[in-house]
């Protein structure tokens, strides 16, 4: 009877052991928020919740789970939160062994305009130390996106608690959900990519000994800013510092074999530049141990952040490895690094090519120098009076654009979206071409920009004011003198009935004729929220009569100046036909004065 007791008791402590391990973590909040629960000194809390949430045009439609009917839990940016408050989710206390690895797996929507972030820590056992695991900021798209972070302790056991931080956006629609909770033993094993460097094998791949320098692996904050992965200093990539070589030298990263069978077509991978002429990034196919012509190769100079790259693998017809490698430059100070390299088995997308129906496919918003973003949306826009009805793709509801909504932001905030790298090609220039609409009496401008580097911004097209209830073709043509890349910027115009939507947007050969040369905005009446503005009256009656004034006086001077034979008659008629040649002239000749 005695034994029978101690086995219970035995039975009963490794099943609470086991519980506080794993059972309170994992959580589909079909039944509850299982083991979690609100902290009590942050602003306010996650709601469990099933459908849309109360704000339109933010949050999910439906749960991850199950669809229709499911429950998930996600932060509500109503009032009386203000920007900046914080929602936190505490996991009970979860066993840690000495130099044990956990991977924990989420999902998670971040869709509106207002998005804010949602951050993951781990809170030690002393409840008082917290180390940022994973971060992401900024609208997502309308979806359900996994994540996952391999969660490394030290040599120290013990309890540790996990926890989910939504960070208030600003304003209404930043309603930011997660759903379907998972923590088990051992490194998370990366989905479809090739290689993310979050384990210590550099995931098969090994150096090349006949170069002059090695790769090295470093946390997310060497150089400047995180790594791509995870966002946050716990992550890891791979570089190589300028000041580790001489002009010339060669450092090269060969991966682990990949099947012709297996492997995908399309490679993508992610990489940052600090610093001026660094050095160049080529990327190489190796079969059979000969190394053939590079596939992929560019001297980096925008050195804003972490930037996409995408390359087709052609006339692959053995197993191969990946090489990148990089050649120092002139620069003396800087590093290149590479992250998340992904092999996808379907063709890359035409470069800066998107119909915005699945996500922004190489497009960004990044912040650099604007505040708002770009956000996809089906159907109106949820504002009045303002924005599309339908997609320019399928002319249906069911479609999806991109937009910049107007409402609750400052006159003359910029939102801006940016392409991946368009690398240069002295053989043929480009044309980009795209769809655009522009209705409301509170439309600004919307503007498309060359970006050679952080200081170096060329202006290539613009249309401003209310055009009317139509998706507009436009297009412009861009010089490939030089990489680059290409901005779309939204600036807020006078009111709240001022939204800006793009779609199908796509690079073409060959340089073209901009359309529309100027677009004049269509008569609407001002949107300024009912006020009658008598002072812009008066002052806009006051300078049109002088402007008259003026004008007839220089046409009098101009007259009897002409009379006399001055050389104020003799008038030459200026060619102002833009072509790319024309473009890349005045950049030479700006950047020399």
């Amino acid at each position: 009877m005695i034994k029978v007791h101690v086995v219970t008791v035995v039975f009963y402590i490794l099943c609470v052991y086991m519980t506080k391990v794993y059972a309170q973590v994992d959580c589909d909040f079909e039944n509850g928020i299982c083991g979690w629960r609100q902290a009590l000194d942050d602003a306010f809390d996650w709601s469990r919740h099933k459908g849309v949430t109360n704000t339109p045009h933010t949050g999910p439609g439906e749960d991850h789970t199950i669809g229709d009917g499911g429950y998930y839990v996600y932060i509500e940016n109503n009032s009386p939160q203000v920007p900046g408050d914080t929602a936190n989710l505490v996991s009970e206390e979860i066993m840690f062994e000495s130099n044990q690895t956990k991977c924990l797996t989420f999902w998670y929507h971040m869709h509106g305009v207002h998005i804010g972030e949602l951050h993951v820590h781990v809170l030690e056992h002393d409840n008082i130390h917290d180390r940022e695991i994973w971060n992401i900021k900024g609208t997502q798209g309308d979806v359900w996106k996994m994540a996952q972070v391999s969660i490394v302790t030290g040599d120290d056991r013990g309890m540790r608690r996990i926890v989910f931080e939504g960070v208030h956006g600003g304003l209404v629609q930043g309603d930011i959900a997660i759903d379907d909770i998972t923590l088990v033993d051992g490194a998370c094993i990366p989905q479809d990519l090739v290689c993310n460097f979050e384990d210590s094998a550099w995931c098969g791949g090994s150096q090349d000994s006949t170069d002059d320098f090695d790769w090295s692996m470093s946390g997310g904050t060497f150089g400047s800013g995180v790594d791509h992965t995870y966002g946050s200093t716990e992550g890891y990539f791979i570089y190589v510092q300028a000041s580790d070589l001489t002009k010339g030298q060669t450092a090269r990263f060969m991966t682990s074999s990949y099947s012709v069978t297996t492997s995908g077509f399309c490679l993508e991978f992610y990489f940052k530049v600090t610093g001026q002429k660094v050095a160049t990034l080529n990327v190489y196919i190796s079969q059979g141990g000969v190394q053939g012509d590079a596939i992929w190769s560019r001297t980096p100079q925008l050195g804003e952040g972490w930037m996409i790259a995408r390359v087709n693998i052609c006339e692959v017809t053995s197993d191969y490895k990946l090489i990148f490698e990089v050649v120092r430059g002139t620069g003396n100070a800087g590093f290149i690094g590479v992250d998340d390299i992904k092999l996808m088995d379907k063709e890359c997308a035409p470069l800066a090519w998107c119909t915005f129906e699945d996500d922004l496919c190489t497009w960004e918003n990044t912040k650099r120098f604007d505040n708002l973003d770009w956000v996809q949306n089906k159907g109106g826009t949820s504002t009045g009076n303002t924005g599309p009805a339908v997609d320019h793709t399928t002319g249906t509801v069911n479609g999806t654009y991109i937009y910049v909504e107007a409402s609750n932001a400052l006159i003359n905030s910029l939102g801006a979206i940016y392409s991946e790298i368009i690398p240069a090609n002295s053989s043929d220039d480009s044309c980009l071409e795209f769809w655009y609409h522009m209705k409301g009496g509170g439309i600004g401008e919307l503007r498309i920009d060359r970006v050679l580097s952080s200081v170096k911004i060329r202006e290539l097209w613009s249309v401003k004011g209310n055009q009317g209830d139509d998706w507009l073709y436009g297009r412009v043509g861009v010089p490939r003198n030089k990489d680059c890349q290409l901005t779309f910027t939204a600036v807020r115009g006078t009111g709240p009935s001022g939204d800006i939507a793009l779609d199908d947007i796509a690079l073409t050969p060959g340089f073209c004729e901009a359309i529309p040369i100027f677009h004049e905005p269509t008569p609407q009446p001002v949107d300024n929220g009912g006020d009658i503005n008598v002072v812009g009256i008066v002052v806009g009656t006051l300078v049109g009569v002088a402007v008259i004034i003026a004008v007839v006086f220089a046409g009098l001077f101009f007259m009897f100046r002409y009379r006399k034979g001055s050389s104020y008659g003799n008038f030459k008629h200026e060619d102002k036909t833009v072509t790319a040649k024309n473009l890349a002239q005045l950049e030479v000749t700006a950047e020399n004065q």
